[in-house]
């Protein structure tokens, strides 16, 4: 027994990604989002002569969790990060597919490239085999404490568009705690 618990760890170290190495990339990539996302929300609402809209974000995923692996055959890294928007999933954001839209188109001239998938936008890094999925998540007092994600697809009907109650970080805590 005790062979196989040490080929395992060699397996396991063989196979995850490094906190440091991998992970800078996506880290940087991350930020960079954060940062352009930022600045593209500012000028949009800007123009508009409206209120921008704010946000804070989390790492989610494997990323959160520590158990990201490498590939096994070619393929892309990843990181999930949440992006927590502080609107009401009622009125004008009602349709949570325009939030994502919002999003994508924000970071149109940003070097990734953004893409609405049915639970994530994702900035896509082909060159680099990187990609960045963006949560989309609404929280706001008039939700009454609880987080949304936004799932579906843009031109979906309304059937397949919806505010789905979660709470990705107290997932995160509860698996981290055990």
């Amino acid at each position: 027994m005790a062979q196989l618990y040490s080929e395992f760890k060699k397996f396991h170290e063989a196979i995850k990604l490094k906190r440091y190495d991998e992970n800078a990339t996506l880290i940087e990539k991350r930020d960079k989002i954060l940062t352009a996302l930022r600045e593209g929300l500012s000028k949009h609402f800007e123009s508009l002569e409206e209120k921008k809209l704010t946000f804070d974000f989390f790492n989610q995923g494997s990323y959160a969790m520590n158990t990201g692996i490498r590939p096994l055959e070619e393929g892309e890294y990843d990181i999930d990060v949440g992006i927590r928007f502080h609107v009401s999933i009622d009125g004008v954001y009602e349709d949570p597919t325009k939030l994502k839209a919002l999003v994508r188109d924000v970071l149109q001239d940003h070097e990734g490239v953004p893409e609405v998938r049915r639970s994530c936008v994702t900035v896509d890094y082909p060159k680099d085999e990187y990609h960045v999925d963006l949560a989309i998540y609404a929280s706001s007092e008039s939700n009454f404490g609880q987080n949304y994600l936004a799932r579906g697809f843009l031109g979906s009907s309304s059937n397949n568009k919806s505010w789905e109650p979660s709470d990705a970080e107290y997932f995160i805590e509860l698996i981290g705690n055990r």
